[in-house]
């Protein structure tokens, strides 16, 4: 297939993809719901689930093998952008210690009780789900991991549409997700490895990265980009070098967390 056929077959994806996202979108609306869910379903009812059982010459004709790697890096890129855009609108006088206690606080509970659930379920129904024989340790924890982990992209698109990204229980919330999500992916992590290699020094690199990601993020890039700021009295007057740089930046913020194991939004969000 030749680059020309390539880009007009994703092309058609994209647009399939935009028409029945805006279309659900729009329709669980009007039953107060908030967009992301609709869009959700869509790509729930566009996928194998549903499209592909009922009508699989339809999937080969429009998310072919060939299309899906394209669309998937297009979908990580667009979510490292979107989680970059709702991080900027952070308003970070809200961002105190009793809010990161209490951020700190929520997060656990919310990982700890469906971890614990997802643990126990793991040793009652191992006859059930258990088919490769994979040790009960490892089942625990990927079961626990699996049911811990948050939605954070979705959230943080509920509270944008609710204009509650600005507010502490907006702020509370994100921050609460963002350690979740760590937590959550570390826990995977620690279940791969336990699975596979075994080499448990991979959790230590991630572990340690994500801390000093955020601390050259918040100490260093900060500072530097605020100095820019000041000297901006609008979006008009920003140097292109300067947007340049802060969308390097950004890829390489998602580069580094995705390399880590702790997914692109994830360092899309920090840079924001």
């Amino acid at each position: 297939m030749s680059n020309l056929e390539t880009f007009v077959q994703v092309t058609i994806a994209l647009l399939i993809i935009l028409i029945g996202a805006q279309l659900f979108g729009k329709l669980i609306r009007l039953i107060g719901q908030p967009t992301v869910v609709g869009e959700m379903i869509s790509g729930v009812i566009l996928g194998p689930t549903v499209l592909g059982y009922f009508f699989p010459q339809s999937t080969e004709m429009f998310f072919s093998p060939i299309v899906m790697p394209h669309l998937f890096v297009l979908s990580n890129l667009g979510l490292s952008i979107y989680m970059f855009l709702v991080g900027t609108e952070i308003d970070l006088n809200l961002f105190n210690k009793k809010t990161l206690k209490d951020a700190t606080a929520l997060s656990l509970s919310a990982v700890i009780f469906p971890f614990v659930l997802g643990a126990i379920a793991a040793v009652i129904f191992s006859n059930e789900i258990n088919k490769k024989n994979i040790d009960s340790v490892s089942m625990m924890v990927f079961l626990g991991a699996a049911l811990a982990i948050t939605a954070f992209p979705m959230l943080a698109r509920i509270l944008q549409e609710n204009k509650l990204v600005n507010t502490r229980i907006g702020v509370l919330s994100l921050i609460s997700a963002s350690i979740q999500d760590v937590i959550s992916w570390i826990l995977l992590g620690l279940v791969t490895v336990m699975a596979t290699s075994k080499n448990y020094s991979s959790i230590l690199v991630m572990l340690l990265g994500a801390v000093v990601l955020v601390v050259i993020m918040f100490f260093v890039i900060k500072p530097l980009l605020k100095k820019v700021a000041i000297k901006v009295s609008s979006i008009s007057d920003l140097p292109k070098p300067v947007f340049a740089a802060v969308m390097f930046l950004l890829l390489v913020c998602a580069l580094i967390t995705d390399k880590l194991g702790l997914y692109s939004v994830f360092g899309g969000f920090i840079c924001g």
